[in-house]
């Protein structure tokens, strides 16, 4: 497939990550939008299409090929614009985000968290395996499109999207998995806690280790460090970021980083494109 794409790569990359450029063999997947890394098994990643898409998830490997498939019932796809992984309790937990609003006339937005499915296969979700969070921003709607988890801090965070470069950084508390039934909805407000000046943010991320946050675009990412493991998120926000070049790919709207602390992003496109970023933060 990478001969068959070269055309694709030469127009749309840079050398950024040429080296493990792949393509997604999963058909289904024509707007990759979230992107996250497999807490249950080595080497196997999630991802769903955009808006207008079917309430699935799609996973995979490192070399693109699929491995499974999810289908959710009782969760609607508005607008699905990225997804989380994280561990909880010891309990692999993906968060699917249905957070998208171009018009911003949405009331509030949806979270659905669920404990991961195994990626080599073919799963259902049943309505009383999904915990529903329906988050209201306190400042009137908002389009989001980066969503990440940090179970250590016991937090959801949102950041939201805009052309110009003044964007809100919001979090909400994370749900305890708990014990029992794990059916809930809940009504939550956002915590406004930052204002970045990022332009046309599309994605992030939290390296599960050691607390970074990554926040990307379309051809940039910044990486906002981590002190210590009981910062909070104000002040790392506070704190100046290191910039990530990212692949000059069409759009990239999707960022992971794998329990190896790696980079990796998807775009939108047919066929999809995937692959790490060697870039590293200096710590």
């Amino acid at each position: 497939s990478r001969r068959r794409h070269t055309r694709y790569w030469r127009d749309w990359s840079s050398d950024v990550c040429s080296s493990d450029l792949v393509f997604l063999t999963e058909k289904a997947v024509t707007e990759s939008s979230g992107l996250a890394a497999s807490r249950r098994t080595t080497d196997r990643f999630w991802t769903h299409n955009d808006s207008g898409g079917q309430a699935k998830l799609f996973a995979f490997d490192s070399t693109g090929r699929s491995t499974g498939r999810v289908q959710i019932h009782s969760a609607k796809a508005v607008d699905w614009e990225d997804m989380a992984s994280y561990v909880d309790s010891g309990v692999p937990r993906l968060l699917v985000a249905d957070c998208g609003d171009n018009g911003r006339k949405r009331s509030c937005m949806t979270l659905y968290l669920m404990d991961e499915p195994d990626p080599n296969s073919t799963h259902t979700v049943s309505p009383q395996d999904l915990t529903v969070l329906s988050v209201i921003y306190p400042d009137g709607p908002r389009d989001c499109e980066a969503v990440a988890v940090d179970p250590k801090r016991k937090k959801i965070l949102l950041v939201t999207k805009s052309f110009l470069p003044v964007v809100g950084v919001y979090t909400i508390p994370l749900p305890s998995r708990g014990d029992g039934t794990l059916t809930m909805r809940h009504k939550v407000t956002a915590k406004r806690i930052a204002t970045l000046t990022i332009p046309l943010v599309t994605a992030m991320d939290i390296n599960q280790q050691n607390g970074d946050v990554w926040v990307a675009g379309y051809f940039q990412a910044f990486c906002f460090t981590c002190e210590h493991r009981t910062m909070s998120f104000t002040d790392q926000f506070a704190a100046l970021p290191q910039p990530i070049e990212l692949p000059r790919w069409r759009q990239i709207e999707a960022i992971a980083i794998d329990p190896s602390q790696r980079p990796w992003v998807t775009s939108e496109g047919v066929p999809t494109p995937f692959g790490r970023i060697p870039n590293q933060p200096d710590n």
